[in-house]
């Protein structure tokens, strides 16, 4: 029975495919599948198919995908399996801007390149910038003692999951990663397992090979779109069309007035000319969305465990899916808050029976289907006292390098007591505690405090420990390490969710003015009082053996959107310290002219399209209250 990762894989496959049928070329006329194509398939050693493609008419370009997710575009190319499997395998033609041909079929491997290894699947991703590879190596094993040593082909090696790698000079490269698992035991030897590429450094991008794409999830009547794009630049712009007259701009959009059916939704991704010789360039992808359909059960068997300490819940899903990258955990706390991210931490404004809820979410099977997704609701106490004396204690802490300082919180003050324990094995008295520690790693650091009470059989202490890790600095120029995060306001408080290229990482979170310290990949808070709040996110790598921090100040209490420039021939810009949900422009009639949905801060619109005049503007926030501002037409 294939695995889920390993299904998701195979549609991932079939998605780059359908993405190469519909955008391989750009024409303004409709492909017609004119040509008769076909081709065979004779497996070599070591995983390797020679492939040969024939058509009955004269081809121009030729494409191929194999269905591990590499593609090649020659005529008989040659390529290696890593695994020994059926394959899905697709060969396109282009003959002219009109006429393609098509076919696909399975092609069964025998034996792959790392067949008879230890079945760690390892692979690694890659990205070429002029003479800069940068590579991550991934595998499905989860033990913490794997070790990935790379050769680069130049003679030069290097150790860690995600290198970085400047080559002398342009050319092609073998590549190869290998994945070792240390011995278990006597009898049982190290497992190694090698992938490698032939991988071309030192040329230039063509000025449009944007590689525009969107995923997109379902829920009801409601999509949740991203584009992306392997550009970098910051002056991209996203377009979106919905299939249904409405359009919106940002790179993530949320669009809410479907009916149900079936949608072709485009997404045109705009990089504006760099030089006057320099052309604007555009790509477009576009993809059959069906909306209002019930999601089918996928057995996920999601759940998840919770932890109360007075009005902070702690809560952690689990599922028994293999490819947690690939799932998405969204919190509902039962108050209106939501968060994102597997664990995560709330606190409620009061005390209370709340029922929250975690939905684990996978993503689409198919281009046509919505993703697939299974909810847990559990009844939560939040607010009562969890010891017989109503103690309560926690601590906040900084760490500089090797050198913690703690401080206790606790309603037990003066006449309580406070002991420290550290899983180095030192331990330390009082309500403030300072320690340096000798190596890098995690440790657990615990605080106990104890008040005296009347009852000599009453045991009156609360206990809290907390996991942290000591590595490098912030102030690391060349970590790897990515990190950044988004915030959502409600009528009762603010939403943080992190963004990392390391999931796995460790996410601690400080808000001004707050005693607590909050870990996970997102929380809330009851924050409500107007202000502005400087919220950090710190998050910490053992897989790039750096740590990376990412401050915002948080405005509580709008203003209306600023709008510039105004007036405007063209494109003009409103920005906004809340969140914006959704826009509608109307004309001096109050006609619509223009509506989208937003979930941002900023809206950019073009205005090129409409007469000279005045316009009115309507912002509807996530709150759910509207302002209305005039915008003038030159």
């Amino acid at each position: 029975m294939k695995t889920l990762q390993q299904t998701l894989f195979r549609i991932y496959g079939i998605l780059i495919f359908a993405f190469l049928l519909g955008n391989i070329h750009y024409s303004s006329a409709q492909d017609v599948y004119c040509s008769t194509v076909d081709f065979t398939a004779v497996e070599k050693e070591n995983g390797v198919v020679e492939f040969s493609g024939t058509s009955d008419k004269p081809v121009v370009e030729w494409y191929w995908y194999f269905g591990d997710n590499n593609t090649s575009r020659e005529e008989k190319p040659t390529h290696q399996y890593n695994y020994a499997s059926d394959y899905e395998v697709c060969l396109k033609v282009l003959v002219n801007d009109n006429c393609t041909g098509a076919i696909c079929k399975k092609v069964k491997v025998e034996k792959g390149a790392l067949s008879g290894a230890c079945d760690l699947k390892a692979d690694f991703k890659y990205e070429v910038n002029g003479l800069i590879l940068n590579a991550k190596g991934w595998t499905l094993a989860t033990q913490p003692t794997l070790r990935y040593t790379w050769k680069f082909g130049d003679n030069t090696t290097a150790e860690g999951a995600e290198v970085k790698h400047e080559y002398t000079q342009k050319g092609e490269y073998n590549v190869c990663l290998s994945v070792t698992l240390p011995a278990t035991t006597v009898s049982n030897p190290p497992c190694v397992e090698t992938i490698c590429k032939t991988i071309k450094v030192g040329e230039t991008n063509s000025p449009c090979d944007l590689k525009a794409d969107f995923k997109y999830e379902v829920n009801g009547l409601i999509l949740n779109a991203k584009g992306w794009t392997l550009a970098t630049q910051p002056a991209l712009r996203y377009t979106w069309k919905f299939g249904d007259n409405t359009t919106a701009e940002g790179a993530e959009v949320k669009h809410e007035d479907y009916q149900k059916g079936e949608y072709n939704v485009c997404l045109m991704v705009t990089l504006p000319a760099t030089t006057v010789s320099n052309p604007p360039c555009v790509e477009t992808i576009c993809k059959t969305i069906k909306v209002g359909e019930t999601n089918s059960p996928c057995d996920l068997k999601a759940d998840f465990k919770y932890e109360v300490n007075g009005l902070l819940l702690h809560a952690k899903g689990w599922t028994i899916a293999t490819q947690p990258a690939l799932l998405r955990y969204t919190w509902k706390f039962g108050d209106n808050t939501t968060a994102e991210g597997a664990e995560v931490k709330h606190e409620y404004s009061q005390k209370g029976e709340y029922n929250v809820c975690l939905t684990v979410s996978a993503p689409a099977i198919t281009a046509s289907s919505p993703p697939c997704s299974e909810t847990i609701c559990k009844t939560i106490k939040i607010g009562e006292s969890g010891n017989p004396c109503d103690l309560t204690a926690d601590y906040k802490f900084e760490l500089t390098d090797n050198i913690l300082k703690a401080i206790a919180i606790s309603n037990g003050g003066n006449n309580a007591t406070y002991f420290w324990k550290i899983s180095d094995g030192t331990t330390a008295q009082g309500p403030e505690m300072k320690h340096q520690f000798k190596e890098r790693g995690d440790y657990e650091v615990c605080l106990v405090v104890t008040k005296p009470t009347t009852s000599a059989s009453q045991n009156c202490s609360v206990v809290v420990c907390k996991k942290i890790t000591v590595g490098p600095t912030i102030s690391n120029a060349d970590c790897l390490l990515k990190a950044d995060f988004k915030y959502l306001r409600t009528n009762t408080g603010i939403g943080f969710h992190s963004r990392s290229n390391d999931a796995n990482a460790n996410f601690t979170w400080t808000v001004e003015g707050r005693s607590e310290t909050y870990s996970g990949q997102g929380f809330s808070i009851p924050l409500t009082e107007p202000g502005v709040y400087k919220v950090c996110l710190t998050v910490e790598s053992r897989t790039f053996g750096c740590r990376v921090q990412v401050c915002k100040r948080v405005v509580i209490g709008r203003s209306p959107g600023i709008v510039s420039p105004n007036p405007s021939s063209d494109f003009t810009r409103i920005q906004s310290d809340a969140i914006i949900n959704s826009f509608v422009l109307l004309d001096r009639s109050s006609n619509k002219v223009l509506q989208g949905d937003v979930s941002g801060n900023e809206i950019v619109i073009d205005l090129s399209p409409f007469s000279t005049g005045m316009y009115y503007l309507m912002l509807t926030y996530e709150d759910g209250t509207s302002t209305m501002q005039k915008i003038m037409k030159q």
